[in-house]
């Protein structure tokens, strides 16, 4: 019992005392040495992966981290001495910015993820935990037989965060659809392709509901207004080329455009500086004007 009290002790000590590492060899040496509970300890080195040996660690996903500026990828398991067979897998992954991170991090998250205080935002089931934070992401699962392995991996996620750069802040774009409307949890960042539309280069977008049914907000990056005017009219074209309609309305909000796309049913956009924003999936264009005015000044409000 005494052991065992020291031993805890020892842990908060170390925990409160960890330092935030970035540089490959010492975020390696650090994860391989991290004490987050009692009897918790790396079962082997940590292993580290690039874009030439990811797949060996997730095999089939892999190529859903490179347009998101993979860089490199570390993973290690740790075990308990007094459980037997209970094991927490670990996979950081260093993607190319916090948005790059976000982007992963929203494509496990769904609107049923009980969220959690670790990292900028993170989420804990049963058996997994994930978090990102700066410019990575965490994956985190529990294996085996263990009667505290759900603290031990609420432990592990608070002693992971800490060691890693300790800007929490959310990104900036990740905020165009903070609005009263959007469907919390489900804001997605898309690094290439927003819609599967490959002139809709990369952007963001989440759920809503118009007329009690399910709808898709997006928002287009772009560099510039011009950018941002190219990028509608080259959807102009494509709904042209692929038998849909649309036009223009000259609204008070300004210059509005209704379509109905073959893919995407009913669709309102516009441009709001550097931004083209949307409504998908609409049972009519007109059914998200209200919508698509409360989200154009939503954006044009951002600094």
């Amino acid at each position: 019992m005494k052991k065992n009290a020291i031993a805890i002790l020892l842990a908060a000590a170390t925990l409160t005392a960890a330092p935030n590492v970035f540089g490959q060899e010492d975020l390696v040496r650090t994860l391989g040495a991290l004490f987050f509970a009692a009897d918790w300890k790396a079962a082997d080195a940590p292993a580290v992966y690039d874009t030439k040996n990811l797949f060996e660690l997730i095999n089939g996903e892999a190529e859903l981290y490179f347009p998101y500026g993979f860089k490199r990828a570390i993973a290690v398991t740790y075990a308990s001495d007094s459980d037997a067979g209970g094991k927490i897998s670990v996979e950081v992954y260093e993607l190319g910015a916090s948005l790059d991170a976000f982007g992963i991090y929203s494509n496990y998250r769904d609107e049923r993820s009980r969220i959690e205080p670790f990292g900028t935002e993170g989420f804990m089931g049963t058996t997994q935990a994930m978090f990102f934070q700066d410019r990575f992401f965490v994956k985190m699962r529990l294996g085996g037989k263990s009667a505290g392995g759900k603290e031990a991996l609420r432990s592990c996620a608070e002693a992971v965060s800490r060691v890693l750069p300790p800007n929490r802040e959310m990104p900036d774009e990740v905020n165009l659809l903070n609005f009263l409307g959007v469907t919390p949890k489900t804001t997605r960042y898309v690094a290439q392709s927003v819609l599967g539309y490959d002139f809709f280069t990369m952007g963001l977008t989440a759920g809503a509901v118009v007329a009690t049914k399910p709808v898709t907000l997006f928002v287009v990056l772009g560099m510039s207004p011009k950018d941002a005017g190219d990028t509608l009219n080259r959807y102009t074209a494509h709904i042209e080329q692929n038998k849909g309609r649309y036009r223009w309305e000259e609204l008070p909000e300004g210059r509005t455009l209704l379509a109905v796309d073959p893919l995407y049913k009913g669709v309102v956009a516009a441009t709001v500086g550097n931004y083209v924003i949307g409504i998908a999936k609409l049972a009519t264009p007109k059914e998200g004007l209200p919508m698509l005015a409360q989200f154009r000044a939503a954006v044009a409000a951002r600094p």
